[in-house]
């Protein structure tokens, strides 16, 4: 129904309207185009009520349940029909337009809870079930009510785009088989430049130290970080903030430390090194995250010749000036490095940025 700035003209004529058919069958088609085009819920609010009074229970019902709901209807007003309505169609394919609708709207969990329960174990891999755990889980739905046929979505959809809602809910948690890790990251790699393909590395975090996925981690990052950290690029605080992050694990997984996968993170600390805009005063990392291995990183590769304390000396300072805003505790475990530093590689006031006391 096309009434958007129309709607004062025919405001009264469907009132009208739905005076006289108001116990017609397909009056629900006329307030549904009502309240999906944005109309006041007053206008149609009493038909609903008669018409459900005799059809709540119709399939058709659905679209009256989630039309009122989307347009901040009143939630007891269909709370009890809903239940009626789940009664018979809580394993139909369209109950997950309900169960969207009702959480969505802040419904309490319980009303769904046991019909919803049986929906997924029948649909848990449907194209359009990951839109049911978003609003399940969105909802403060419990997690381990979901996991397993959130699991199974995933592994099947990983290509998708539309995997995005689950492998947010999916990197959070502390315990997940090591196939959906690779899960997660393939979604990453298929889809580098999505906004959220570096939120989801960070949100893997301990995931990535595991040993089973260090290809699919080093082959992710190239992925994801390469268009974030080239010299031409000047990324926000906030990604700044996420990247720091995803060296501190890169540098802490123990398979990345040896062999092609250490070149491969060297290459990219290298790059985001000497990009101007790479770690300074800001942003200050997170407690966990000042590891001494970060700065002992530097230190290897001033070693191996790959940073230079003359040509280097800029992007050293921007890297000490991060490394002096971490807490004193965890700069006090630096002392020694510190100390090795500034007897190996003699530079007047570079060392002394980091002030440990």
């Amino acid at each position: 129904m096309e009434v958007e700035g129309e709607k004062e003209v025919v405001k009264e004529s469907i009132k009208t309207w739905l005076e006289e058919h108001k116990t017609d069958h397909d009056i629900d088609f006329v307030c549904r185009a009502w309240l999906e085009a944005g109309g006041e819920i007053e206008i149609v609010q009493d038909s609903i009520y008669t018409w459900l009074e005799e059809h709540k229970t119709d399939l058709d019902a659905q679209f009256i349940y989630r039309g009122w709901l989307d347009a901040g209807g009143e939630k007891e007003v269909v709370k009890d029909p809903i239940k009626v309505w789940l009664e018979e169609h809580k394993t139909d394919s369209e109950a997950g337009f309900v169960y969207r609708g009702w959480l969505d709207a802040g419904g309490e969990k319980e009303v769904v809870k046991d019909p919803i329960k049986v929906w997924f174990e029948e649909h848990k891999t449907d194209s359009e079930a990951d839109f049911v755990y978003k609003s399940w889980l969105e909802a403060g739905g419990e997690f381990s009510f979901v996991s397993s046929s959130a699991i199974l979505w995933l592994h099947q959809n990983y290509d998708k785009l539309e995997a995005v809602y689950l492998t947010k809910f999916l990197a959070k948690q502390k315990d997940i088989p090591v196939e959906t890790v690779k899960d997660i990251l393939m979604w990453c790699h298929k889809f580098p430049n999505n906004e959220d393909a570096l939120w989801r590395l960070t949100q893997l975090s301990i995931h990535l130290l595991r040993e089973e996925v260090g290809e699919e981690v080093i082959t992710t990052s190239e992925a994801v970080l390469k268009p974030r950290i080239s010299l031409d690029v000047l990324p926000s605080k906030l990604i700044r903030g996420q990247i720091t992050t995803l060296f501190s694990y890169l540098i802490g997984a123990p398979i990345l430390r040896s062999g092609s996968y250490r070149n491969r993170v060297d290459s990219l600390l290298l790059t985001w090194l000497k990009n101007p805009s790479s770690y300074g005063r800001y942003p200050k990392p997170y407690f966990t995250l000042q590891r001494p291995k970060y700065v002992q990183r530097i230190i290897e590769l001033l070693i191996a010749g790959e940073l230079s304390i003359s040509e280097d000396r800029e992007t050293l300072e921007r890297f000490l000036y991060w490394v002096d805003s971490w807490d004193s505790e965890k700069k006090s475990q630096l002392y020694l490095k510190i100390v090795y530093l500034k007897t190996n590689y003699p530079a007047p006031g570079l060392w002394d940025i980091v002030e440990i006391k």
